[in-house]
């Protein structure tokens, strides 16, 4: 509804203010505006508002898709498009008898600085939260060596730390955090800038060196100092350690992050010769992880540390409690609304309702450039929080703020619990003065990666279509939308239609796939692609896969006759717990060009099995030795109580058959460097359905043998006394 009092045609001049956004000024200063607008993009609410306004409201290229929902009642109309423009950074322009919404490069490059800004204080507060328990401790000296290998002594003398005592457990952790290695990693991220791990690039693993390859960073001199004065403290440690006989003590640290702290004999300042600091880095604004490593001459890994420096998003909390502490008074709890509780319950697989989806609910969800997927998931709570506090809102939201819903499986929230969700999942939000105005956090990143609905709907439409789903489909789509690492959002849309059964693949190898030539594919098939054969941007997948924080590069296994010898080639024993293992050092020099990229074929026949209760195309897929231990597992229940538990049983009476594709990758760097991945191809629905009792042969027959091997290996097991926690389902 909007005030019609208004006769002539709107004149009205750009005010340029100070501030990024500018406003119209409006001559008829009493027209007003009262209107609501789900989650749609800005070209769209603007041909909303200008329909109900009669005045021409455009938005440009640059603003055109941001996402946008507003609820404005009795607003006056200069108010509500300052509120607009102010929610996604832009300001006002006239354009003939209306207005155009655009985002200049001054403004841009203003909200880089301030996203940059936030993140260097962001990253400054994460540090001094992950090393706030060094200003406890005592400075280092030999009195404080001499006092901690007192208590050491005195703690092992009445605990076994590797008894199972959580308390003996977390007494020992206590005390390896108050050595020179336990404090390391801490004093090395109190030295370094903020904003050098702000400018970090994202999917890899940043490597500083004593003695730094083509492909690592020398130390600061900041960084170099903690490094120097770590070798001092501890020959100080050292000797302390020798003192009270605690050489024999490694195992009080086992297995936690700071290493074999008491392992003196072998790290001491005059056999330490390399140290290395990495930084790994998965999302461009997310946390990060620093390791800290010390190795002898001959490259033997002696003693390591780790911190991690984890995200933290605005004041409140995920628990819906402001972090004072104190809980928000009772209060109307908001919805997100049936579509997308009905939505996320299907998404997890937990839908106790049998029927199909509505077709209207099915349409609009396969199309998201007609319906945004925010309109289904977010903007139903922002709206109902704007009429439940009583006050005007506009939002522009980014596409991670659809995990809101979904994070609580869309039950009914406090308004401090949305305001906490949004947070955590990058999205700002502010009640003041009537009006709640939410803005992505990061609004330049949030656009770069934000998915394009129109690649999305056709997507959606093909997966709800039921035909089949290729593998280099599924390539091209991954190369067309954002890293599912940044942005869950087609991820999550296009699981209401279709899980992959198969799991999912490494997002760099499936984009990597996705590049490659039907010429480059041929030759990976033949006689190998060599690496030098790659395009650069090809080659940035590669480098993220061997040089990411989840590498898996392999060294080659030994031959026969140096298994029998029972000694390992030594650079192997470097590889295994050396400094071969950091592929930094492995690969000094980046990817070789000789190295060679292989690929092997084959296909597999495989159930797909539902999981129970979820509704078609949500489940597994079975090799014969899976499905015989789900079968296995479930008739023995006594032994594993949880196999039937919901999300872990499979649907044995509602099987399907068919084969899928399996890729094998070998990128084959040296004769002994290479790494191996694999990816099966995406079957589609083309399976036939089948009994226990109906299975092929050759897979019933591998199914049945699978399945008496399990009976045999139990078969003298009772409830409580097998060799792993009781309930526990192993896979096969």
């Amino acid at each position: 509804m909007v005030n019609t009092r208004l006769s002539a045609v709107f004149v009205g001049v750009l005010a340029f203010e100070a501030y990024a956004f500018s406003v119209p000024v409006i001559r008829q200063t009493d027209l007003k505006v009262t209107l609501t607008v789900p989650a749609q993009s800005v070209k769209s609410a603007l041909d909303r508002l200008s329909a109900e306004l009669h005045v021409p409201l455009a938005a440009s290229p640059e603003t055109a898709a941001d996402v946008v929902c507003f609820r404005l009642k009795d607003v006056p109309f200069q108010e509500a498009l300052k509120r607009i423009a102010e929610a996604v950074d832009a300001s006002w322009q006239p354009a003939g008898s209306g207005y155009r919404l655009v985002r200049s490069s001054e403004q841009l490059r203003a909200e880089k600085t301030r996203e940059t800004s936030a993140d260097v204080e962001r990253f400054r507060g994460e540090i001094q939260r992950a090393t706030a328990g060094l200003q406890n401790l005592a400075p280092w000296s030999s009195g404080t060596a001499e006092r901690l290998a007192v208590a050491a002594e005195s703690f092992l003398k009445s605990n076994d730390p590797q008894g199972g005592d959580i308390r003996a457990s977390a007494a020992a952790y206590d005390l390896t955090q108050k050595t020179p290695l336990g404090r390391v990693v801490k004093e090395l991220a109190q030295a370094m800038d903020p904003r050098d791990l702000v400018d970090l690039p994202a999917f890899y693993r940043t490597v500083w060196s004593s003695n730094p390859t083509s492909m690592q960073r020398p130390f600061s001199r900041d960084t170099w100092q903690v490094v120097e004065n770590f070798l001092k403290d501890q020959a100080e440690w050292n000797a302390a350690v020798e003192r009270h006989g605690l050489s024999d003590a490694a195992s009080l640290s086992r297995g936690y992050s700071t290493g074999r702290v008491f392992d003196w004999q072998n790290m001491s300042p005059h056999t330490v010769s390399t140290v290395l600091l990495s930084a790994s880095k998965v999302t461009p604004s997310g946390s990060v992880m620093l390791e800290f490593a010390a190795y002898d001459k001959a490259g033997r890994r002696l003693g390591q540390s780790q911190l991690s420096l984890s995200e933290f998003y605005g004041e409140y909390a995920q628990n819906g409690k402001k972090t004072d502490g104190s809980a928000s008074p009772p209060e109307q709890l908001i919805s997100f609304g049936p579509d997308a509780k009905y939505l996320v319950a299907s998404s997890s697989g937990h839908r106790a309702e049998a029927d199909a989806w509505p077709k209207e609910l099915r349409d609009r969800v396969a199309a998201p450039e007609e319906c945004d997927p925010l309109a289904l998931f977010v903007s139903p709570a922002l709206i109902h929080a704007a009429e439940m506090k009583g006050v005007n809102m506009v939002a522009s939201l980014p596409d991670t703020s659809i995990s809101v819903a979904a994070m609580g499986n869309a039950a009914d929230v406090r308004f401090d619990q949305l305001l906490g969700r949004l947070a955590y999942f990058q999205t700002s939000a502010e009640l003041k003065d009537g009006w709640l105005m939410v803005r992505p956090m990061r609004p330049s990143e949030s656009r770069i990666h934000r998915a394009d609905r129109a690649v999305l709907g056709k997507w959606l439409r093909g997966l709800a279509s039921g035909t089949p789903v290729t593998l280099d489909e599924e390539a091209s789509v991954a190369l067309s939308l954002p890293d599912p690492r940044i942005n869950l959002l087609p991820h999550f849309m296009s699981g209401l239609f279709h899980q992959r059964p198969g799991g999912e693949p490494n997002p760099d190898l499936l984009r990597l796939y996705g590049m490659l030539t039907p010429e480059q594919r041929q030759r990976m098939t033949g006689s190998g692609l060599e690496l030098g054969r790659l395009t650069n941007a090809e080659l940035v997948f590669v480098n993220r896969l061997l040089y990411g924080p989840g590498t898996i590069l392999q060294f080659k296994a030994p031959s026969s006759e140096e298994l029998k010898s029972g000694e390992l080639p030594p650079k192997m024993a470097l590889f295994n717990n050396g400094l071969l293992r950091e592929a930094t050092e492995a690969l000094p020099s980046g990817i070789p060009t000789e190295g060679v990229l292989r690929l092997k074929l084959s296909s597999s026949q495989v159930a797909k099995g539902n999981m129970q209760g979820a509704r078609e195309g949500h489940g597994q897929m079975l090799t014969p030795r899976s499905l015989a231990w789900q079968r296995f597992s479930q008739e023995r229940t006594d032994l594993f109580p949880t196999a039937t538990q919901p999300g872990r049983q499979v649907d044995l009476t509602n099987l399907q058959i068919g084969w899928q594709s399996n890729l094998t990758f070998t990128f084959a760097f040296t004769p002994m460097l290479s790494m191996v991945f694999g990816m099966d191809g995406s079957v589609g629905r083309d399976f036939e359905t089948v009994t226990l009792d109906s299975l092929p042969d050759n897979f019933k027959k591998q199914f049945d043998d699978a399945y008496q091997g399990f009976v045999r290996m139990y078969a003298n097991a009772r409830p409580g006394e097998l060799g792993i926690p009781q309930g526990l389902v192993l896979p096969p």
